[in-house]
């Protein structure tokens, strides 16, 4: 070691923290009567954890530049999609006014549908390429969970799923974006009326915490399919779905505006038994 200065070095460590831990090592040399080096004295350091901090903020930083670069690249995607859609579907709409043959009307009405199918695709895939900017105000979350109930009460009686609501009332106020909330909510209630084709129910549940911070929690529990394991890694990646039919932004959404609140979000899936979506939200 250089006398007097400061090394970082690396050395294997026991378990729980793992093979390698970073460590930051200060000697100074202690002098005798003749003024000789007779030893040293050493300090050492554990700095394992802020070495990895450092890390994780440049890979973050890293991943924004990236996302940034996507959202130029999409922007411009939609905009040269969305033209030539609108355009397609005016000349179809017209087609159908003139034309009288049903079997031809048939394949126009089916194009149509496509046409449609892509435009809600483009309008969800803005949603994640911009996402809005959080707006927080104070808001109950019995008040934005009452409001998504009322929104997709007739869905779930249409397909046999009984919606229950538990200690919403007794959270207090927070500052949150409740309409974004309420997308989150929508998104992942979706995703349960198709885990449950034959019926269920939709429970969501909150509470106070104070673990990892203080703060307020949602819970999300279906009683579907569930999510079989080699799935739970890749549920809230973009264009990730096992549905033939799905676009796989809905639940990357919900991760986006989740850490947009500064927010955590996890799920717990049995396969057969069901899923559970844990949201966690400080209170400002």
């Amino acid at each position: 070691f250089t006398l007097g200065g400061v090394v970082s070095v690396g050395a294997p460590g026991p378990p729980p923290h793992g093979a390698e831990r970073i460590f930051q090592v200060i000697t100074t040399p202690v002098v005798d009567v003749d003024g000789e080096v007779s030893h040293l004295l050493a300090m050492h350091l554990d700095i394992t954890e802020s070495v990895q901090r450092e890390r994780d903020l440049q890979k973050q930083s890293a991943e924004k530049e990236r996302l940034a670069s996507q959202v130029l690249l999409a922007a411009g995607v939609i905009h040269e999609v969305a033209k030539p859609l609108a355009a397609m579907k005016t000349t179809i709409q017209v087609l159908e006014d003139e034309i009288e043959d049903s079997e031809q009307r048939t394949y126009l009405s089916g194009v149509e549908n496509e046409i449609d199918q892509l435009g809600e695709f483009l309008q969800t895939f803005s949603k994640y390429a911009r996402p809005r900017a959080i707006t927080r105000q104070p808001c109950k979350l019995v008040d934005v969970v009452q409001h998504l109930k009322l929104l997709i009460q007739k869905e779930a009686e249409r397909r046999n799923v009984t919606l229950e609501l538990r200690n919403l009332d007794l959270l207090p106020e927070a500052m949150l974006d409740s309409i974004q909330l309420q997308q989150v909510l929508l998104n992942i209630c979706v995703n349960a009326f198709d885990a449950m084709p034959d019926g269920g129910a939709i429970t969501i549940a909150g509470a106070e915490v104070r673990e990892p911070a203080p703060g307020l929690q949602l819970t999300v529990s279906d009683t579907g399919a569930g999510i079989a394991d080699d799935k739970l890694d890749s549920i809230f990646d973009a264009f990730f779905s096992d549905k033939p039919s799905g676009t796989g932004l809905g639940l990357a959404i919900v991760k986006q505006i989740i850490d947009g609140h500064g927010g955590q979000i996890r799920l717990e899936s049995e396969v057969g038994a069901g899923t559970t979506f844990v949201i966690t939200l400080p209170y400002s």
